[in-house]
């Protein structure tokens, strides 16, 4: 047993790398489906193929695209696009990002090996003004995610063959493990009544982010975004100094929005910053060499 943990101990060190053919087909896929074009609002919304799962004509498009694309590479993954009924993630013309219109992503085996991969859609506004789109930046951000998600489906059968078990039984175990999935909610007891009742826990997003399987996936889909807007050499540069206070944000504006949150949640956990910050690294380079040799 020791030794099956210690060969998952190497994976978790290493960085988890992703086909060539997952990178650009993913973004072309998105921007020929032009999903945008379709109704993504309130009044669009209802139940598509999958009991109590809600979309709208926009959301069945994009699924419908990415799907025949998977299949199409033998990828045994279904994708699932599914609407945010939420008011508080609706894309308007007030939103800090109007062209990331996913509120989130998740990679979920079920039992007999399915494995699934589902995308969360926010509604837009009635206002919303599609003539302010940058649909290069949408396709980006949708790929982006789905790949983040694909290193987790690598981490899993990584995980299943260093211990010998199915893929399912590695993502029930993965899932069971507080230190790799950290619980969003913590039991408390009531000191005068002795009752126990579940809360939030407010150390959560600081877990989260220190997981050696989100440092992972994160490293992956930050140094996409950091190579895509400033430049293999320069992406580097701006991780050089990687401090919430030492960023420099007037040589490299505008870095990916989760980052900067990563950044602080981890600014006081210099273990996993570090870890995080070795990970980034390998990825610019890794992902720097990959698109050399392609073009």
């Amino acid at each position: 047993m020791k030794l099956l943990f210690e060969n998952w101990r190497r994976y978790l060190k290493e960085i988890t790398t992703l086909s060539p053919e997952l990178y650009s087909s993913i973004e072309q896929t998105i921007e020929n489906s032009l999903f945008w074009e379709e109704p993504n609002d309130e009044d669009s919304l209802e139940i598509f193929a999958r009991p109590d799962d809600l979309g709208t004509p926009a959301t069945e498009k994009l699924e419908k695209a990415l799907q025949q694309l998977f299949d199409s590479l033998n990828v045994d993954i279904q994708i699932t696009v599914e609407s945010s009924p939420d008011d508080a993630f609706m894309v308007g013309p007030e939103h800090p990002y109007p062209s990331r219109w996913l509120t989130g992503g998740n990679y979920f085996i079920h039992e007999g090996n399915k494995k699934r991969l589902a995308l969360m859609m926010a509604l837009l506004t009635d206002d919303y003004d599609l003539g302010e789109l940058n649909t290069g930046e949408l396709a980006k951000h949708i790929a982006q995610t789905i790949r983040h998600e694909l290193v987790h489906a690598e981490q899993i059968k990584k995980y299943a063959k260093s211990k010998g078990i199915s893929e399912y039984e590695a993502f029930t175990e993965i899932e069971a493990n507080p230190k790799l999935i950290p619980p969003q909610m913590k039991m408390v007891v009531d000191p005068e009544t002795g009752e126990e009742s579940e809360e939030e826990d407010p150390e959560w997003s600081k877990k989260y982010y220190a997981s050696h399987i989100e440092i992972d996936s994160y490293a992956h889909e930050f140094a996409e975004a950091l190579i895509d807007q400033y430049g293999p050499k320069n992406a580097i540069d701006a991780i050089r100094h990687f401090d919430v206070r030492l960023f420099d944000f007037e040589r490299f504006p505008d870095p990916p929005p989760t980052m900067g949150d990563m950044i602080a949640k981890l600014k006081n956990n210099p273990k996993a910053l570090n870890d995080f910050r070795k990970k980034l690294y390998k990825q610019i380079v890794q992902q720097s060499k990959a698109s050399a040799n392609t073009t």
